[in-house]
């Protein structure tokens, strides 16, 4: 979509008495490989290309989206939208146009389909020569180049763009009747120079010890114990049942348990909690968010204090707080709204060897699968993705089937030992404005208490 139509359109919006207006163009294609059963078994690829047009008047919003790109259509819509207003707006907006540059070695264009389906092919053959238990493979690799145009009535035109990529592993291990999986990734926002920075050998190991070692895992007997939690993903439970409670799109509206917190105390001394979509090649990382604005690094929690929120453009004037370049979005088909990127515990200075110490009989949980949470409550449930008994010190046996059950604020409260072992991993969320890519990550934690569920 040309600059002259982008800022057409904004002004079309504006006339009728808007408060702002935005145009977002996206042309996106994802591609797919499914490597199963030690052969190539599809290529998926998906293309979006289309437009999305916003007016924010108030506490109100308009938006409208479409992949019919002709210019009568487009301005018909802009002014579809704009009748929903009946004030004037004599001024216009010139818009000022902002390149990003995104450091990419190896496009994904650049690698031809024979040297990747080579790769899936390294990796199934590596999984299956390390136990005879491993019983499946499956190995995908997914690319996502997208090009991003936001024009707003702040007089901004950016171009942005934005190339990821993901390895990912699922093996199934069997002996007998039992039969288990764990699934793996590596994701980042580059191209496949990330392949180069992995330890392959590490990755396909750790993902088949981890499937083999289900098979004898054990029922655990509930109850309220300490849990460290391990770093990386571990830290979906503070994404889920924190990072959600402090988007705009709760806060604003009192959904959420930190609603009317600012500068109150939410958490231990030792607990700084930070959103930072500026961190370089991570996979929840933009130069500019989905509406214009730069990404920021936002603290959210500072050694136990609330002190900021995910703001948005169209939560600013509810919040009294200025956007600071959260708004994302999945698609053009919808509109953003204040989404986290790369949200992490910061690093502390307790050890992790001295945490497992430190408990005589509790739970060590790799990773955190997946839960649900009440944002207005902050209670959560969750289920683990690998999770160990700590006896005298050690980490000891694996047990299977356990849920972590709380509340966020009381979880918050709780960790009382942060190593210094930070680790961020990519994964998507879904919210309101769609699924989008984003990073949670935490060093290992020590929490004095969670209740556990269990099957003894």
């Amino acid at each position: 979509m040309d600059t002259v139509l982008m800022e057409e359109l904004v002004n079309i919006m504006l006339e009728t008495g808007a408060d702002y207006s935005e145009v977002y163009y996206e042309d996106t294609i994802s591609k797919k490989y499914y490597y199963t059963n030690g052969k190539l078994d599809d290529i998926v690829v998906n293309t979006k290309i289309g437009a999305g047009l916003r007016i924010l008047d108030g506490e109100k919003y308009y938006y409208s989206s479409t992949n019919n790109l002709v210019r009568e259509n487009l301005l018909e819509l802009a002014k579809t939208l704009g009748s929903h207003l009946f004030g004037v707006r004599n001024t216009s907006v010139v818009l000022e146009e902002v390149d990003t540059k995104l450091d990419i070695e190896i496009e994904h264009h650049k690698k031809t389909t024979k040297s990747k389906i080579e790769y899936l092919n390294s990796i199934d053959t590596m999984a299956r020569s390390y136990s005879n238990k491993i019983s499946q493979v499956e190995v995908y690799l997914i690319e996502n180049d997208a090009f991003k145009r936001v024009a707003n009535s702040t007089g901004v035109l950016t171009n942005n763009k934005e190339i990821r990529t993901r390895l990912a592993l699922c093996v199934y291990a069997k002996e007998g009747d039992r039969l288990t999986s764990y699934y793996n990734r590596i994701d980042y926002q580059k191209g496949y120079e990330m392949l180069d920075d992995v330890s392959l050998s590490s990755f396909v190991f750790e993902t088949c010890q981890m499937a083999i070692e289900e098979l004898d895992a054990k029922y655990f007997e509930g109850g309220c114990y300490p849990v460290v939690i391990g770093n990386g993903f571990g830290a979906v439970i503070i994404h889920e049942a924190c990072g959600h409670g402090l988007e705009a799109t709760s806060v604003a509206t009192n959904r959420s348990v930190f609603s009317n917190k600012l500068g109150q105390k939410v958490a231990n001394d030792k607990v700084t909690l930070v959103d930072d979509g500026t961190i370089q090649k991570e996979w929840g990382s933009s130069i500019i968010d989905d509406e214009g604005e730069y990404a920021h690094k936002n603290i959210l929690i500072e050694k136990g204090v609330l002190k900021g929120y995910l703001v948005d453009r169209f939560h600013e004037g509810k919040m009294r707080q200025t956007a600071n370049g959260c708004g994302r979005r999945e698609s053009y088909l919808y509109a953003p709204t204040s989404r986290m990127s790369n949200t992490y515990i910061a690093k502390g200075t307790d050890k992790k060897e001295d945490i497992i110490k430190s408990i005589s009989y509790g739970v060590y949980v790799k990773q955190i699968s997946h839960g649900t949470v009440v944002s207005e409550t902050g209670d959560f449930n969750f289920f683990t993705g690998g999770a160990y008994i700590i006896r005298d010190g050690k980490i000891c046996e694996r047990i299977k089937d356990i849920s972590l059950t709380g509340n966020c604020l009381e979880i918050l409260s709780n960790i009382e030992m942060v190593s210094d072992d930070l680790k961020l991993e990519g994964g998507l969320c879904g919210s309101i404005s769609g699924m989008i890519f984003v990073t949670a990550g935490e060093p290992t934690i020590k929490v004095s208490k969670i209740l556990i569920g269990g099957k003894k």
